[in-house]
């Protein structure tokens, strides 16, 4: 799989799977398993997800469907955005790591929404190269 180098030199897969939409009907798993498995055995290893996508469902999903395969994987996720202060990320990354049965993410973010002041403060927001703690945790 051809990789690209990010404007913080990160080098990451080119290609990858997303996630939104997933694990929000059980009608559905057995076929979203399937899809994420076939990719990854295609080359797709970077799989883009959020705590918000299915409110933390796809995140458990990929768990179940690629988590032996942990090793070969470059995972992406992303914080809620009323999570993005430094009293509530921690919290929401521990949990992300939880449902996706690991112990790190290859890179976060923030969800790019607008956010109401009473949910991140300005003075508390955070974007992602202050969010360390979703590395080797």
């Amino acid at each position: 799989m051809k990789r690209v180098t990010l404007p913080d030199a990160e080098v990451v897969p080119s290609m990858g799977q997303g996630t939104w939409k997933m694990g929000e009907r059980a009608e559905r798993r057995s076929d979203e398993i399937a899809a994420l498995r076939a990719g990854v055995e295609l080359g797709l290893t970077l799989i883009d997800t959020a705590e918000m996508y299915g409110d933390g469902a796809a995140e458990t999903l990929i768990c179940e469907a690629v988590g032996s395969l942990r090793d070969q994987l470059f995972l992406v996720s992303k914080a809620y955005p009323q999570n993005a202060s430094r009293s509530r990320l921690a919290g929401a990354c521990e949990a992300s790591l939880k449902r996706l049965g690991t112990d790190r993410l290859e890179r976060e973010d923030t969800q790019p929404w607008p956010r109401h002041k009473d949910e991140a403060p300005e003075q508390e927001s955070l974007d992602a190269t202050s969010i360390p703690s979703w590395r080797g945790q």
